[in-house]
């Protein structure tokens, strides 16, 4: 302490300790960016990853039935409604199914939502 030249040391102890808390958020920051080095050759990464199970007998049953509920259900609603609902599942925006079915874009959101409230009600899934 007596190298110092001020005859205050604790302005020189406050730069020290700043510096060292300093150092230590940076080390911790640089410290995420880093990941492990891992050689190309490494035979652990090497392994194919398992394809997912296929479904069993019980599975494609259930989704079979769930698949005619629904052709029934679409069958059930108005033929607007079905029109609007192929368009719209195929990708059109609303304006291009009403521009394509040739009603008002009000028309288009109603038979819309009505179509899914209809086939959510028939599927038994809540809303």
């Amino acid at each position: 302490m007596e190298s110092i030249r001020n005859a205050d040391e604790w302005p020189f102890l406050e730069a020290i300790a700043r510096s060292v808390l300093y150092n230590h958020i940076r080390a911790r920051k640089t410290g995420k960016r880093s990941g492990a080095i891992v050689e190309i050759d490494d035979p652990e990464l090497l392994f194919e990853v398992p394809a997912p199970p296929e479904p069993d007998y019980a599975e494609r049953e259930t989704a079979s039935r769930r698949r005619k509920d629904l052709a029934a259900a679409v069958r059930e609603l108005s033929a607007g409604q079905q029109q609007c609902l192929r368009l719209w599942i195929q990708g059109f925006k609303y304006e291009d199914i009403q521009k394509t079915l040739g009603i008002t874009l009000d028309a288009v959101k109603s038979r819309l939502r009505d179509a899914k409230k209809l086939l959510r009600d028939r599927m038994g899934e809540k809303s």
